[in-house]
């Protein structure tokens, strides 16, 4: 098995919506990434179960076309993540509700999410609320 590594990672406010829209408001803008630095093989973690045939609100129509398009192209996985697994995210859904930037890029891992990232490593038990 291949060694993980952080590549990068991304928050953007989308306002209020709801859980739906903005996972897949994240995973169109996660593959455009992918597809602009070239990546061949991307293995995507979501909450939400997504499909070829999921139904996408009206407002990503175009964008969720081109993004199967492009899954098409290369080595896809996606899989399924649970609330309690999915602590990196959280992390970088609150620092965009703090900053409220329409994006901003992690090109380095934010400190906020070393201790996830270590507990995780080492697969020690973690605690989370939703």
């Amino acid at each position: 098995m291949a060694a993980r590594r952080f590549i990068g990672g991304f928050s953007v406010f989308v306002d209020v919506q709801t859980f739906m829209v903005a996972e897949c408001f994240g995973v169109i803008h996660v593959m455009e990434e992918a597809q602009k630095m070239g990546l061949t093989n991307v293995c995507l973690e979501c909450c939400v179960a997504f499909t070829a045939r999921t139904n996408v609100s009206w407002m990503f129509c175009n964008q969720w076309n081109t993004c199967l398009n492009y899954c098409g192209k290369i080595r896809f996985r996606i899989t399924h993540i649970f609330c309690e697994g999915n602590v990196y995210a959280d992390k970088l859904a609150n620092l965009e509700f703090i900053h409220r930037e329409s994006f901003y890029w992690y090109s380095r891992l934010p400190s906020s999410v070393f201790f996830e990232i270590f507990m995780n490593r080492y697969s020690l038990p973690m605690s989370h609320f939703c």
